[in-house]
């Protein structure tokens, strides 16, 4: 007992350091998966679809536009939500994408920014996550914006 009474204050400061960490670690900051893993479909293409290729997808679509570029055609008929870049990861934004039940298309002008919010929106756990690529072919216009040296159009 004298040694609790005597180091009681350090012992409180440990807890409290924890319990930090502790929470720190479960809070659910937003990245859950690995990005890696995530980027195995980017870097085969499976992730790049086109306008035509949307109504094969099941369910409701949801287009996230970027830039207010519109949408895709007018022949669309699904839910569709202008969001800015910076605020992609504000929790409003974050929330409405991930109660949505069906395939999510990611819609700009700007491709490698495309590329970057798909890669960060992935990493929070969202599925169904898709770039629409206006052209028909979906991965040769992308190839350029590969971070891999050794792409097959330099080849």
């Amino acid at each position: 007992m004298k040694i609790l009474k005597e180091y009681r204050l350090i012992i409180l400061i440990v807890l409290i350091l924890v319990a930090a960490i502790i929470f720190r670690t479960y809070n659910g900051s937003g990245f859950k998966y690995d990005a890696l893993k995530r980027a195995e479909s980017s870097i085969g293409g499976a992730n790049i679809i086109t306008v035509d290729m949307i109504a094969g997808l099941q369910g409701k679509k949801l287009i996230i536009d970027l830039d207010g570029s519109g949408q895709p055609s007018s022949d669309f008929s699904g839910k569709i939500l202008k969001i800015s870049p910076d605020s992609i990861l504000d929790r409003q934004f974050l929330k409405s994408i991930r109660r949505f039940r069906g395939p999510v298309i990611l819609c700009a002008s700007d491709k490698p920014q495309l590329a970057r919010v798909w890669m960060i929106l992935s990493q929070t756990g969202i599925r169904d996550l898709y770039i629409l690529n206006e052209k028909r072919d979906a991965g040769e216009s992308l190839n350029k914006y590969r971070t891999d040296s050794l792409s097959g159009t330099e080849l």
